[in-house]
């Protein structure tokens, strides 16, 4: 599904965006909400068929309002669709952080990931390197709360072996709330998230009429 007629909001491209901001943390934080959007869509049966720069947007210049613009309403996400989507925002991460960057052919990048890790924040190599070298299956929101909840559970375990309690205060790190923009994304992909209401119920229904017929038809001859 290509949403060419976006609403009168503030839409930015990825490709205009990146050119006004070069930071690492800036883009860190655009890959983590994209994801989120990403996971979103997926886990309502959406694919996304378009990681280019020029599908992308940024919503009101809100980082974390992301719409992806070419997508794919399919009913059903399999492991493999899920899997090509998480390596493609991989390859989308790559590009962003190499801006302006060439297109990189997937075996290559396969074979020489340790020549583009510098391009990644230091934390973060571990887990693009799973993604592109052994094809793991794991959004980057995920990765990143997993790793902040280890850092604070280890510095969790340093305070309580220094004796220092007011270092960490009423922090518990396994309370440590999840990144959550599903609010935000209902309403950005609500169209695309309706069709699929609207999807299952009515294809159970038409099932169910043919099974009724193919049951008359047998029943009478």
């Amino acid at each position: 599904m290509n949403n060419d007629n976006l609403d009168q909001r503030n839409y930015i491209s990825l490709a205009d965006w990146v050119s006004m901001h070069d930071s690492m943390e800036e883009k860190r934080e655009f890959l983590l909400n994209a994801d989120l959007a990403l996971k979103f869509l997926n886990s309502n049966g959406i694919k996304v068929d378009s990681f280019d720069f020029n599908d992308i947007f940024i919503v009101d210049d809100n980082i974390r309002e992301i719409k992806f613009n070419v997508i794919n309403n399919i009913g059903s996400v399999t492991p493999a669709d899920t899997r090509s989507n998480i390596y493609d925002e991989a390859k989308l991460a790559l590009y962003l952080y190499l801006y302006p960057c060439d297109v990189i052919d997937d075996n290559f990048l396969k074979s020489h990931f340790k020549d583009f890790s510098f391009a990644f924040p230091t934390e973060d190599v571990p887990y693009y390197q799973g993604i592109v070298e052994r094809g793991a299956s794991v959004y980057f929101s995920d990765f990143d709360y997993q790793k902040r909840k280890m850092d604070l559970e280890k510095l969790s375990d340093a305070s309580k072996k220094d004796g220092d309690t007011d270092l960490m205060g009423d922090v518990d790190p396994s309370m440590l709330p999840r990144p959550n923009n599903d609010e935000i994304n209902k309403k950005l992909y609500r169209e695309a998230a309706y069709a699929m209401t609207i999807a299952l119920p009515t294809i159970i229904s038409i099932v169910g009429f043919l099974i009724c017929l193919i049951a008359l038809y047998m029943h009478f001859n």
